[in-house]
């Protein structure tokens, strides 16, 4: 007769990389625990730590235990894998910049404010040993083009009392290939909200020009947006003084937008003059 064994058998490795998995997706800090308890006792002929294993791939982008725990927005995983099994946030970044993104861009593209709030000083703190996917927008300028108020004005809280800022953070940083800052991005979109937010709270410089010559009223003007969209965005501008008006208006809306505003300049100036006069 055979002898039979009393030690339990361990599951395949891809088993218990999927069971790691569901355990990250249920945000069971404690689960995720023991099932790296088990995986100390499998060979590891490839050297590769469980951390940096891959434990699901979506669209094309490979997650590691961390990376995913990010995706997802699952602090207290994310906090338990950083803490207490020290998961590299440099060796995510790089599988994030793989696929021409980075963590705090996913964070904000998917409004994970809980995640933002925790992972934002460990991202500036690593920050001079990331690098980012070659993009003429910076992460700030990508939440502009979205029009991510929500994002946009945590990132701007963050930095209330601090001076020194990241250059893929600094809302007044421009693209050294296309001048673009900020302020222009939110004009491309022509997206009134953005626009405001950047002027009134940020002090925007709406005054600069593209590589090409472009000014906010052209950025605006060309943005596809409906005419009273974009309309409104060009009065707000103007009337606040926050950029110059085009020596050239091709746009005829436009150019009759300007010369009311110009009207009731006039008109305003004519009744001060004469309260005063009286």
């Amino acid at each position: 007769m055979g002898c039979c064994s009393s030690e339990p058998r361990l599951p395949s490795e891809a088993i218990l990389l999927n069971r790691i998995k569901t355990s990250i997706e249920s945000n069971n800090p404690e689960r995720l625990a023991s099932y790296f308890l088990v995986y100390e006792n499998y060979p590891n002929p490839t050297n590769i730590p469980l951390i940096d294993k891959i434990i699901v791939t979506i669209k094309s982008t490979s997650f590691t235990s961390l990376s995913y725990a990010l995706w997802l927005g699952h602090v207290k995983i994310f906090r338990y894998l950083y803490e207490k099994k020290f998961a590299s946030v440099l060796v995510m970044e790089e599988g994030f910049k793989a696929s021409g993104m980075s963590g705090l861009e996913i964070i904000c593209q998917r409004g994970f404010r809980d995640m933002f709030d925790y992972y934002m000083p460990i991202f500036i703190e690593k920050y001079p040993s990331l690098s980012f996917p070659k993009d003429s927008l910076t992460i700030v300028q990508k939440i502009c083009e979205a029009g991510n108020l929500s994002m946009l004005s945590a990132i701007i809280s963050y930095f209330a009392d601090k001076k020194d800022i990241p250059e893929q953070l600094d809302i007044h940083y421009q693209n050294p290939d296309t001048n673009e800052n900020c302020a222009l991005v939110a004009c491309k979109t022509a997206n009134i909200v953005i626009i405001k937010y950047l002027a009134n709270e940020c002090k925007a410089d709406f005054t600069k020009k593209t590589s090409n010559g472009k000014n906010a009223i052209d950025l605006i003007c060309t943005s596809g947006k409906p005419n009273s969209v974009y309309l409104s965005c060009a009065e707000f501008l103007i009337k606040g003084s926050y950029t110059q008006i085009p020596e050239k208006i091709e746009d005829n809306d436009l150019n009759k937008l300007v010369i009311k505003i110009n009207q009731e300049i006039m008109t305003n100036y004519l009744k001060e003059q004469s309260v005063e006069n009286n």
